[in-house]
């Protein structure tokens, strides 16, 4: 292909259909004052460690600071009970919840994807949710939650074992 080189007037006239501009001398562009961001930064989402793969995206909150993990007897119960709604460790994701201390229940959330939330004796106001009534799964923002005694007070006590239940059934 050949260059297309022309001086003529009209010729540039039909190629050059945009306007041009000469500017005689180069000022300094002013600088561009933008607005302070009213956004909060956001701390950075922490990683959580957990039992359970969370294949049902139900999590499970327990507040033990002596142990990292959930004791054995209580994840016996728990065991039982999943298997009595047909479900496994596996389906659900079991948090420390004494190994984060400034956690939010959006962070939970967003981590876990969860549809269902368990308070085993953990209290709705340490993890800035609004007021939830103990053992009545409650719905709150895309989740049924609910806040109940931890393992160690239920497993003394006939009657919170079986409000437990009953309410763990609707989940």
């Amino acid at each position: 292909m050949t260059e297309l080189k022309t001086s003529h007037p009209l010729a540039l006239h039909f190629l050059m259909t945009e306007d041009i501009f000469s500017v005689d001398e180069l000022q300094d562009a002013a600088p561009v004052v933008t607005a302070p961001s009213t956004e909060k930064e956001e701390e950075p989402m922490p990683v959580f460690d957990y039992q359970g793969e969370n294949n049902r995206y139900m999590l499970l909150l327990h507040d033990n600071s002596n142990q990292k993990l959930m004791p054995s007897g209580e994840l016996d119960t728990l065991t039982t009970i999943l298997l009595a709604k047909k479900m496994e460790i596996k389906d659900v994701a079991i948090v420390n919840i004494a190994q984060y201390p400034s956690v939010t229940w959006r962070q939970l959330k967003e981590y876990f994807a969860c549809n269902s939330l368990v308070l085993l004796g953990v209290t709705p106001d340490r993890l800035q949710l609004n007021e939830i009534p103990q053992n009545a799964v409650t719905s709150f923002e895309g989740m049924n939650v609910l806040f109940t005694d931890s393992f160690a007070e239920m497993l003394n006590n006939n009657n919170r074992k079986r409000a437990f239940w009953n309410e763990m059934k609707k989940l």
